[in-house]
């Protein structure tokens, strides 16, 4: 698992930016920056939320705690059981979308684990 000051730093390096100039975006000063990259420091959750909001990603990504940049949003109308819920615009069953729901925490290891148990399951059916 990285730790949020490998994070900050890649997510930094993919937009091509300095420590300095992600400093003044943030309005933060050069040495916060660096000592957040070096784990020397943590920032407060004011802090943490301006970074993702900055770089729209959620607060588990920067803590680490999942490869997800940005959780999929569930949406489903109020008091209507029938109604489909949607994922990234995608209708889901009710089994599904129980089951999908319930892997929004899980780390990319537990994920791979559920993944090769769907597998074996397909495996048996298809004999």
């Amino acid at each position: 698992m990285k730790s949020f000051g490998e994070i900050l730093a890649n997510l930094r390096k993919e937009r091509n930016m300095s420590q300095r100039e992600l400093a003044e975006e943030l309005n933060l000063s050069h040495s916060a920056i660096g000592m957040y990259e070096n784990d020397n420091r943590k920032p407060n959750y004011e802090i943490l939320e301006l970074i993702a909001d900055y770089f729209n990603v959620d607060m588990n990504y920067l803590h680490g705690k999942t490869s997800v940049r940005n959780s999929i949003k569930f949406m489903s109308e109020k008091n209507q059981t029938d109604t489909p819920k949607i994922v990234k615009g995608i209708n889901l069953s009710e089994a599904q979308f129980a089951l999908y729901s319930k892997t929004d925490d899980l780390t990319d290891e537990e994920l791979e684990d559920v993944a090769n148990y769907i597998n074996f399951l397909k495996s048996k059916r298809d004999k």
